[in-house]
């Protein structure tokens, strides 16, 4: 999307001088259309059709590959062909090294799983060596500018959120099903490092108060609500599967996949903005409003998203129980999450505050320091790390389900 967003619009004042050149552009943008009509071709199988908005993504996509793949104009400094007033310089064979990174790094995996990490790290290599200005070079050459204070938050942003575990809702890890707490699913980098490295106590003790505060606690698994905040919030309230094509939700099946859709991102971008929420693509509005009962299955957040969520519950001042159980910090997939038998915490509050919270089969008082009777987590944190749930369901085994 970025590149759409930078490259065409300045491709575009260059246009007229790379279609003037005719037949030299010929044979790369047939090239490049074919890249997208690929594309298009499976869109349609998957779909059955095509909505204006993948018509439009598309338009964009073949601009963006006709831009890249156009010669450079003539000399005189001018502006180099399609590239307009960004003044790269033409990229040699850009069709052919399109073509040869798809075939060497994307599909053996799709025949060969064991293939997935060697080609990712050969694809790693070839962007570096094909990028239009090698990286260290470009970071050289603009270490103290606006250029590369620009490229080092979007680096920032684009990777060190989701690995710290600063980021989890609206960061780049979106449609990539990544596992953002609890270890990681990812092939290259970790996620979820300040989490994981403050779940256990000596940890946090040793760390400053703030940082334990804001990111300790470990993980805990929500065994029964009924409280409307939380279940709006989680699995029922997000879930959109049955909105999902057919066929889509076969693909997901076939891919090992649990098969179900969550919505997560609209349950808590809309959270008390129902009008908003019912605009939503899947109008997760009319599955939230019928998520208030206590059957929501079982799932996983870290401790700073509950004491997020009931801050939440508190201040809509309704009644509300909830039963959770605190997870040790050695337990990383779903299956172990859901097996693990540990002392459940049952917390039962009036609307005008708490009426009891009480631990394990022997009902013993909570302490002060009992997860669910802290005060909420820093208010500038919340306005940024916004974690998803991650739903228990039966059958699913240890893959991430398919959110956004």
């Amino acid at each position: 999307c970025a590149r759409q967003i930078i490259s065409p619009p300045a491709a575009a004042a260059g246009a007229s001088a790379t279609l003037r050149r005719g037949v030299g552009f010929a044979p790369r943008a047939v090239g490049a259309t074919a890249l997208v009509a690929v594309t298009t071709g499976v869109m349609v199988a998957i779909h059955g059709s095509l909505d204006a908005h993948g018509g439009i993504f598309l338009a964009l996509a073949l601009f963006y590959f006709l831009s890249i793949a156009a010669p450079a104009g003539g000399g005189g400094g001018g502006a180099s062909g399609a590239y307009g007033h960004l003044r790269l310089e033409e990229q040699p064979h850009a069709v052919a090294k399109m073509a040869t990174f798809v075939a060497l790094v994307a599909v053996p995996p799709a025949a060969l799983p064991a293939a997935t990490l060697p080609c990712c790290g050969l694809g790693v290599a070839l962007l570096c060596l094909w990028a239009p200005r090698f990286p260290l070079r470009f970071a050289l050459a603009h270490a103290t500018d606006l250029t590369g204070a620009a490229a080092a938050a979007a680096a920032a942003y684009g990777f060190l959120g989701p690995v710290l575990g600063l980021q989890m809702m609206a960061s780049s890890t979106m449609y990539g099903n990544v596992k953002n707490y609890g270890g990681s699913n990812h092939l290259l980098v970790p996620t979820g490092l300040l989490q994981t490295a403050l779940a256990e106590q000596s940890s946090a003790a040793a760390a400053p108060a703030w940082l334990s505060d804001a990111f300790g606690g470990g993980l805990v698994r929500i065994d029964a609500t009924n409280s409307s905040v939380l279940l709006s919030l989680a699995v029922g309230g997000a879930e959109m599967t049955d909105k999902l094509p057919l066929r889509a939700r076969e693909l997901l099946s076939s891919a090992n996949a649990s098969g179900r859709y969550f919505e997560f991102y609209a349950a808590r971008n809309y959270y008390e903005r129902s009008y908003d929420h019912d605009k939503t693509a899947l109008h997760a509005a009319a599955a939230a409003a019928g998520a208030t009962d206590s059957s929501d299955p079982a799932y996983v957040v870290p401790a700073y998203e509950l004491r997020r969520s009931l801050a939440l519950a508190r201040r809509r001042g309704e009644p509300f129980s909830l039963e959770y159980t605190p997870l040790p910090p050695g337990l990383g997939t779903p299956t172990q999450w859901r097996a693990h038998a540990g002392e459940k915490v049952s917390l039962d509050e009036a609307a005008d505050g708490l009426v009891s919270c009480v631990v394990g089969r022997a009902r013993e008082a909570c302490g002060a320091a009992e997860l669910a009777l802290l005060p909420p987590p820093p208010w500038l944190l919340t306005r940024v790390l916004l974690p998803y749930p991650i739903p228990l369901l039966d059958g699913a085994g240890d893959g991430i389900h398919c959110t956004t």
